[in-house]
């Protein structure tokens, strides 16, 4: 029997914006993230069906499918900048994955400063992306 399985659909990231040095929890949002079941495959015991979550071309590590197959959680690894994010899924010998391109933003925070009159120090800066 042939089973076609469907690419995982990334649609969004919550948060979409994160710190460069990355550690945050971030959740992607899709359709056909599932479990193996789920998705119309019944795992044999012991067999892994590994999902892996890429904020750019890191890896995030920790990943793990909410409980109702919606969306997967993971810590984001350190970046810089508008980055595409990408889940992948690999059943047995199959792999298939998904992207959204600039899904998520590390964050960057620039600060200038100077030393004033009398000795006190002005700073100033700016949080974007």
């Amino acid at each position: 029997m042939l089973k076609v399985f469907p690419r995982p659909r990334v649609e969004r990231v919550v948060p979409a914006i994160g710190p460069g040095t990355g550690g945050s929890w971030v959740t992607v949002y899709g359709s056909y993230f599932g479990s193996p079941s789920s998705r119309g495959y019944v795992p044999l015991a012991g067999q892994n069906y590994p999902i892996e979550v890429f904020l750019g071309s890191s890896r995030c590590t920790q990943p793990a499918l909410l409980s109702d197959d919606s969306g997967v959680t993971c810590l984001s690894p350190p970046g810089l900048g508008p980055v595409s994010v990408s889940v992948n899924i690999t059943d047995g010998a199959l792999s298939r994955g998904g992207v959204l391109a600039g899904g998520y933003n590390y964050a960057s925070l620039g600060l200038a400063g100077s030393l004033g009159s009398g000795g006190f120090f002005s700073l100033s800066g700016s949080f974007g992306a």
